[in-house]
């Protein structure tokens, strides 16, 4: 069996404190602490319901755009959902929401994003 390469291995520090790290999922043949991000990325089943959802879909292709794993277009695509859902959280919090669309945006951004993955 070949040897693997050394991962690097940061801390994990909080403000004045020391935060845990989320446990890594067990994969076979990996060290404990080391997670394969292509194992991981095959399990993401995106579900948008709330405003942390969509922010995080945001996050998500920025990050693909600079990885290099999605087009500007795609990323772009995303975007303009997102930034549609994020306008219907707003106008629902201000009482003039409707459920329905809001629904229909969050369902646009999570099948854009599944459209993505395969």
């Amino acid at each position: 069996m070949p040897k693997q390469p050394e991962q690097l291995q940061l801390p994990f520090e909080g403000q004045g404190r020391k935060a845990r790290p989320v446990p890594a999922p067990k994969l076979s043949g990996a060290p404990s602490n080391v997670v394969d991000l292509a194992q991981a990325r095959r399990w993401l089943r995106p579900e948008i319901r709330s405003r942390e959802d969509v922010v995080g879909a945001l996050v998500g292709q920025l990050s693909a755009l600079v990885r290099g794993t999605t087009t500007a277009d795609r990323a772009g695509e995303v975007r303009k959902a997102a930034s549609k859902a994020l306008d219907l959280f707003e106008a629902s919090d201000r009482g003039q929401g409707n459920r329905a669309e809001l629904g229909a945006a969050l369902k646009r951004v999570e099948d854009l994003l599944k459209r993505q993955h395969n």
